[in-house]
């Protein structure tokens, strides 16, 4: 066996050396890509590449040209660059709304092919002409940046739910459940998150207003550092942070007819509070108003879905996986009339500073 082992490492070198080496002063890293829809109905592709200087400061260039759904957009591109562009590091790509309605898969497809592209990746829809956004000058960091922590802040400690390449991609190819995508906008110059876009396979069928994110996300993810703030039928308020979330879907059968119920536990803590002293009255009310807005609005989000027949919380996954045998054909057309219940249970776990 001794006699192989310097075979072996004569072998590795030589497959190291087939390796295509690339000089990072050689080549531009892509990091962002836009797509809009030109008045002409033809698809304008916009690559975003950052170039870092030598006083450490960055300036983003971009490079648009006209792309075709089934060619690589990069090759488009590749013409009107001085040097040859790499897709390694890319980390963000966002379609507009006008073209997200009509239909994005065949974009994506060719990077879910790319082995160079990382399933991290964050995909998004605009308001706002993406190459406006990837033109935009959001600070000393390079634009790609910016929007990827932009998207992780609101996934981690406000009411964005988590996605990127890889949990579209399982939503889209999913029976029983539909892809959400993040929405972003610019305002006064300055991008942030303006909603959230529901997809009908891979084209965009209805959005999430920032009011109804909350209980959006409750019912599509769940909390780890949540604030909400809570009007109590007294006219004061209370803002309740650190909410912590837990969500069970249990399903009942009539017949072969599905009852969803789902349940939502939450613990949070007071932190501003615009009447008097706290006591345990007032956290007692506190605790029965939250859970009654959450059972409203979270029930209100579920039957606007069914009038819409779309399906993002997955409840058509749910119940194809609990029952041998369900045919998930026939659920599009049961979805609008199956009886849904939402409890939830909010207790209060800290009284801060506030007591």
């Amino acid at each position: 066996m001794k006699s192989f082992k310097p075979l072996i490492i004569i072998f590795i070198f030589l497959l190291t050396g087939c390796v295509e080496k690339q000089i990072l002063d050689d080549i531009s890293i892509l990091t962002g890509i836009g797509y809009d829809l030109t008045e002409e109905n033809e698809v304008m592709g916009t690559v975003l590449i950052p170039i870092y200087e030598t006083d450490q400061t960055i300036n983003n260039e971009t490079i648009t040209d006209i792309s075709e759904p089934n060619k690589d957009l990069v090759s488009t591109v590749q013409k009107k660059a001085t040097d040859p562009i790499v897709l390694g590091s890319i980390e963000n790509v966002i379609f507009h709304r006008d073209l997200a309605e009509q239909g994005i898969i065949q974009f994506i497809d060719g990077l879910q092919r790319d082995a160079s592209v990382g399933t991290s990746l964050y995909i998004m829809v605009s308001e706002d002409p993406t190459v406006d956004i990837l033109s935009g000058n959001y600070g000393n960091r390079s634009t790609s940046s910016y929007i990827t922590n932009l998207l992780e802040h609101n996934m981690k400690r406000r009411d964005l739910p988590r996605t990127n390449l890889h949990v579209f991609l399982n939503d889209y190819y999913q029976q029983g459940k539909d892809p959400n995508l993040p929405i972003i906008g610019l305002s006064d110059g300055k991008l942030g998150i303006t909603g959230v876009g529901i997809l009908k396979k891979d084209k965009l069928a209805s959005t999430i207003e920032l009011r109804d994110l909350f209980f959006f996300k409750l019912l599509a993810d769940h909390y780890t550092e949540g604030i909400f703030v809570l009007d109590l039928p007294d006219g004061e308020s209370v803002s309740i942070m650190s909410i912590r979330s837990k969500k069970k879907i249990n399903i009942d059968w009539n017949g072969d007819v599905p009852q969803i119920n789902i349940k939502l536990k939450l613990n949070g803590a007071l932190r501003d509070y615009t009447g008097a002293k706290v006591d345990d009255k007032l956290i007692a009310t506190i605790q029965e108003t939250f859970e009654g807005v959450l059972r409203t609005e979270c029930l209100n989000l579920i039957k606007r879905f069914q009038e819409e027949k779309i399906d993002p919380f997955g409840y058509g996954f749910e119940v194809k996986t609990r029952k041998r045998g369900f045919d998930i054909k026939k659920w599009e057309d049961q979805y609008p009339d199956i009886p849904v219940t939402v409890n939830a249970d909010v207790t209060i776990i800290e009284r801060g500073v506030i007591d």
